[in-house]
C-alpha cells in the first residue's frame, strides 16, 4: 500500500484477485467506504442483492457475483469485534483498478509488490507494481499513471528469481528524474562452480530523458540463500551529496545466516558500484535473525536533518530503527 507523493491518491496491490492474476487499484484520498455496525460472525445470515446466487443455506453458502455489491448480514452483539463486508471497488468512480487479464497471467501475483514515482517526468504522479510470477515465471514490473495507464514494463532475465518481488523508487543519478529499483531476491548465478543458489539480484533502471527505462545496472548477493533484494528502500540523501541513496535487505545473509542490510550511494553516474556500508544483524543483537526481511526509510524521525530507516526481523518479532 502507497500514498501518492501529493497525498490524493492510494495505490493498492491485491495479488490474490482473479485466480491469483492479482489486480493494483488507484483509489481518489477521499473516497469513503460504507461503514457496517460491528456484527457477530458467529450467526450470520447471507444478504444477496439481485444478480446474486445463492449456494446453500447460512453463513457457509457460495455466492456467484454478477452485479456491484454483496455483504453478509449479522446481528448485533457489543462494540469492538469488527465488521465484515464485501464490494466490487471496480464500480465506484473514485475507484480505478485494473483489469483481469488472459488466462496465461494466472497466479503471476500482480500487487505483490507497490511503490509510487513520477514515470513520466512531467510531474504527474503514478505507481510501479510487482509481478514475480508473471511473463511465464520470468518476473515482471509495470509502470502506470494515476489513473491506471499502463507506461512501461520491465521483464526480469531468469525464470524463478521473482523478479519484481520488492520495488523502491529512488533518483540515483540526480537528474531529478525518478529511476526504479526491483529486486530479485531468487537469482541464482548459474556460471557459478561454488553450488551458491537465492544469492539475489537487484536491477537499477534509470529513467533518463530518452530511452526512458531502457538503461539498467545490476548488484549481485554474494552468499548462498542470502537472497539479497528481498527488501529495498530509498533512503533520500544520507551523505549530503546530492544523490539519493538506497538500502538492500538480505535477510539470511551475514556469517550466521541471520540478515544482513547493505547501503549503496547514487552518484552522477548511476548506483555506486560497490556498497557503502554493510549491517550485520549480530551487530545488533547476537540472537537476531531475518534481520533485512523489510525495510522503510527515507524519513528523519529524530528530526537531527538526516533520513533514518526501520528494519523489520520478523522471525525476532522485532523492528530496529537506525539513525
Amino acid at each position: 500500500v502507497y500514498f501518492s507523493q501529493d497525498g490524493k491518491r492510494l495505490f493498492l496491490g491485491a495479488p490474490g484477485s482473479r485466480y491469483w492474476q492479482g489486480q493494483i487499484y488507484s483509489i481518489g484520498s477521499s473516497t469513503r467506504l460504507t461503514y457496517t455496525v460491528p456484527r457477530e460472525i458467529a450467526n450470520a445470515e447471507v444478504v444477496s442483492t439481485p444478480g446474486y446466487e445463492s449456494r446453500g443455506p447460512g453463513f457457509d453458502s457460495r455466492l456467484v457475483p454478477r452485479v456491484s455489491f454483496q455483504k453478509w448480514e449479522l446481528p448485533q452483539r457489543s462494540p469492538g469485534l469488527g465488521q465484515m463486508y464485501s464490494q466490487n471497488l471496480d464500480s465506484r468512480l473514485d475507484v480505478i483498478a485494473t483489469k483481469e487479464r488472459e488466462e496465461q497471467d494466472d497466479d503471476s501475483y500482480m500487487g505483490y509488490s507497490v511503490t509510487v514515482g513520477d514515470f513520466t517526468g512531467d510531474g504527474q504522479g503514478g505507481t510501479a507494481v510487482g509481478m514475480p510470477r508473471g511473463s511465464q515465471l520470468l518476473g515482471k514490473v509495470l509502470l502506470y499513471t494515476w489513473n491506471m495507464t499502463n507506461l512501461y514494463n520491465l521483464t526480469g532475465e531468469q525464470l524463478g528469481a521473482y523478479f519484481g518481488y520488492s520495488l523502491c523508487v529512488v533518483d540515483v543519478d540526480g537528474d531529478q528524474l525518478d529511476d526504479v529499483v526491483v529486486g530479485a531476491p531468487m537469482y541464482t548465478d548459474l556460471s557459478n562452480n561454488e553450488g551458491k543458489y537465492d544469492t539475489g539480484r537487484i536491477y537499477i533502471f534509470y529513467q533518463g530523458k530518452q530511452n526512458k527505462f531502457q538503461r539498467f545496472d545490476v548488484r549481485d548477493g554474494k552468499n548462498s540463500k542470502c537472497r539479497f533484494g528481498l527488501a529495498l528502500t530509498s533512503l533520500g540523501d544520507i551523505n549530503k551529496d546530492g544523490f539519493a541513496d538506497f538500502a538492500v535487505g538480505a535477510p539470511y545473509d551475514g556469517p550466521n545466516e541471520r540478515g544482513a542490510v547493505y547501503i549503496f550511494h547514487g552518484s552522477a553516474s548511476g548506483a555506486m558500484e560497490k556498497h557503502s556500508q554493510i549491517i550485520f544483524a549480530e551487530e545488533i543483537q547476537a540472537t537476531l535473525s531475518t534481520f533485512g526481511f523489510s525495510l522503510s526509510g527515507g524519513v528523519d524521525l529524530d528530526e537531527n536533518e538526516y533520513p533514518d530507516i526501520v528494519v523489520g526481523a520478523y522471525e525476532s518479532d522485532t523492528a530496529v530503527f537506525l539513525r
